[in-house]
């Protein structure tokens, strides 16, 4: 997966409720796209359409938190670790 990497991401960053209005938008629209990501199209974890996802949340997390926070480490993780668990889950059955 596409990540920057960072140095030592300790800052949290404090969001604004305008900034938290404009996150849970382009959240909504991610989870959108994730509802309508057809695994049985995946061939592999290096799939176009896979990487071309991973930049999708990658630019998400950038936007909401920026690159030096300990929020876009802490979820970027999380969203990797869950799209590896769906990859392997379909290659299992």
């Amino acid at each position: 997966m596409a990540r920057k990497q960072k140095s030592n991401p300790s800052t949290q960053k404090q969001l604004s409720l305008d900034e938290m209005a404009s996150a849970v938008k382009k959240i909504d629209k991610r989870l959108a796209d994730l509802k309508r990501f057809d695994l049985e199209s995946i061939d592999s974890g290096f799939d176009p359409k896979v990487v071309t996802f991973e930049h999708k949340i990658d630019q998400l997390l950038l936007d909401v938190f920026g690159d030096d926070s300990a929020q876009y480490d802490r979820y970027w993780d999380i969203a990797f670790v869950s799209l590896l668990a769906k990859l392997v889950d379909k290659a299992a059955t």
